[in-house]
Order: structure tokens, then sequence, then C-alpha cells
């Protein structure tokens, strides 16, 4: 295998006629601020999942992890590669409003900015283990972008998406 896991899987999801929303460490350094990662994720239906894991498979990809709305892969050599799945509606209107970046010569889609806190606090929310990674990113993107958390729009979000005290405890991030 000569090729980046990112070339790859910009092949494949043309090859497929496909659509995923570049998501984690890489959206969230798309937007002003740097976060090391390791691996590569994307939010997907399970249905583009079932549809492109035959190619990744070919090129040396296995399933290592698999839930009802994940599935993590890995191949020898190659990065890591993990699948958030969502419905097709939430993921259009998240790749329709999203951001072109560039990786490896390819480009990508990845969440606006607003969308990115939502698809975070809607993580924690669901799963508070996850508010040890998730809560710095929010805060780190909202101070990196000049984002109010007084605003009536970035208070909507966090209404809607994630909880009270996840408001309370960003607010003491940010006023500091």
């Amino acid at each position: 295998m000569n090729q980046s896991a990112f070339t790859l899987l910009a092949a494949t999801f043309k090859n497929t006629g496909s659509i995923g929303v570049l998501i984690g460490g890489y959206a969230v350094n798309a937007h002003k601020v740097t976060r090391h990662t390791v691996d590569i994720d994307f939010l997907v239906t399970k249905e583009t999942f079932n549809k492109i894991f035959p190619e990744l498979e070919l090129q040396g990809y296995s399933i290592v992890n698999e839930h009802e709305v994940f599935v993590q892969i890995a191949g020898m050599g190659l990065r890591d590669i993990d699948f958030m799945f969502s419905d097709e509606s939430t993921i259009r209107k998240i790749f329709d409003t999203g951001n072109r970046i560039r990786i490896a010569g390819e480009f990508f889609v990845t969440p606006n900015l607003e969308n990115l806190i939502a698809l975070k606090l809607h993580s924690i929310k669901w799963n508070p283990h996850r508010e040890l990674v998730d809560m710095p990113d929010i805060v780190l993107l909202m101070q990196a972008n000049g984002m109010d958390i007084d605003n009536p729009g970035i208070r909507s979000v966090f209404e809607k998406y994630g909880t009270p005290e996840l408001l309370e405890k960003i607010k003491t991030y940010i006023h500091r």
C-alpha cells in the first residue's frame, strides 16, 4: 500500500458515490485549534459504511470494534479510522453547510463551527466519559473563534444538543 489513508478514503468515497463528514481531531484543527489526533474520524450512515468498507477491506483494513452507533477499523501500517453513524438528513445538513479542507492533496468536508460544537455536546450528553476530551475542545474552539457563550444562537445550540449543566461548566471556563 503506497497511498495515505486520506488518499484511500477520498477514492473510496468517490468510487462508491458516498459522502462522509470528517470529524474528530481533524475537524477541530480546521477551526483554529491545534489538537493531536491518532486516528481519523468520519460521520456517515451505517449504509454508507457498509458500501465503503469492502473497498477499505481490500486495502488491508479490518473491523476491530463494532457497536450500534460506530465502527472502528484498523490495518497494518495504516491509520485507524472510526466511523460514527447518524441518519442521512443530519449528515446531509452537516455536509452541505460544512467547510472543505485539503489533507494529503484530497478534499474533505468538516462540520461548520456550530455543527462541530453540537456534535461534541451530543457526544458528551450521551457518553459522559467523553467530557474529558470534548469539553476542552469546545472551550478552545469557542475562545479561538471569538464565540460569545451568551449569544442566543450559541445558547440554543447548548440547549438543543447539550444540557444546562454543560452550558454552566463551559461558562466557568470561558469567563475565567
